[in-house]
Order: structure tokens, then sequence, then C-alpha cells
């Protein structure tokens, strides 16, 4: 076997060691924008209230936009998917639930430290604004529109995640056992 074969036969291998490797020191997470989406995440299902929890299209364009291209690709809602195809597009993400407060702990602490919001009733609020020269909070007649669960946004992030990681992983490992084969074949018959 000589050099340029036993490269070719390594390259998979090396690829699915190497994306293993920056997903455990987080550049993956950097480079895909899931970091944003985590972040965006974490501030939707901690009880900040607003305007913490309160992601405005043009103003939080990376929260915002982080977790909208997650419900576009998830979310099979027929309004949502409507809303979609007409091309009418939310101006604010927000959360719609009661926390609950937590016994014992202080209430001088601050709201999101000593409440949480239930994942499986706390929903994803999308407001549209039928009049967007009217800024949204001003007399304006927004709908809003509940996408789903903050415990079905999370199944959606851990799913987009477990896809990234087939496409690489699985079907690097795939890659190198077919150039591990065609390599045994060519020394089989060269022998």
């Amino acid at each position: 076997m000589n050099a340029k074969e036993l490269l070719t036969l390594l390259i998979p291998l090396l690829i699915t060691f190497l994306y293993k490797t920056l997903e455990h020191l987080g550049v993956i997470d950097i480079l895909t924008g899931r970091k944003h989406l985590l972040k965006a995440y974490e501030y939707l299902s901690k009880p900040y209230g607003y305007p913490t929890n309160w992601f405005y299209a043009k103003k939080d364009k990376v929260r915002f936009s982080s977790i909208y291209k997650i419900l576009k690709r998830y979310c099979k809602q027929k309004k949502f998917k409507d809303l979609l195809s007409d091309n009418t597009h939310p101006e604010i993400i927000s959360v719609g639930g009661e926390p609950i407060a937590m016994r014992g702990v202080p209430a001088s602490l601050p709201q999101h430290i000593r409440a949480y919001y239930p994942l499986s009733s706390t929903v994803i609020l999308l407001v549209y604004n039928p009049n967007p020269s009217i800024p949204i909070g001003e007399n304006h007649n927004g709908k809003g529109l509940e996408v789903c669960t903050l415990e079905e946004l999370k199944n959606w992030i851990d799913k987009d995640k477990k896809k990234l990681d087939y496409w690489i992983s699985t079907v690097g490992v795939f890659l190198f056992l077919i150039l591990l084969a065609r390599l045994a074949l060519i020394y089989f018959f060269s022998s």
C-alpha cells in the first residue's frame, strides 16, 4: 500500500475524528449557528419577562432568525405554513405562559431564578403585525399565533443536532468502509 492509498483510506476517518473534536470544543456550534440558537432557547425557556423573552425581527436579528429557522424547518401547523406560503413573517417571537414559582426561594431574587416555565405547557408565540407603519405595542391589530411548546422546540433543536451528527459521522464512516473495501479488493486482486 502506497502513501496515496493510505491517505485515501484515512481521510474519512480523519474527517470524523476532526468533526467530533471540534464538536466537543464547541466550534461546530459556532460555525453552524447552533450556539446562537441554544442561547435564544435559553432566553425563551427562563421567565426573564419583557423585554428579554421578546425577540424582535429587526432589533434581535440573530436570536430571532435562529429560532425562526428551526420553526420553519419543523413546525407543521397549518396556519403557520399558510402564513409562510403567503410570505407573511412575524415581527416578534416570545413565550406565553405563567411562570411557576419555586417554593423556598426568596421573593427578592430575580424572577428567572425563583421561577420556571413548564416546558410542556409554555407556548412559543409569533406576533404578526398587519400594519407595519404602526409599531408593535401602539394600538395595532397584531395577531398572535401559538406555534409549539418549549418542549417541542427543544426536541426540534435536538433533532437538528442529531441530523448533523448523522451526516458527518455516519456518512464519514460509511465512506471510510467503502474505501477500505475498495483497497482490500485492489490488494486481493493484485496479489
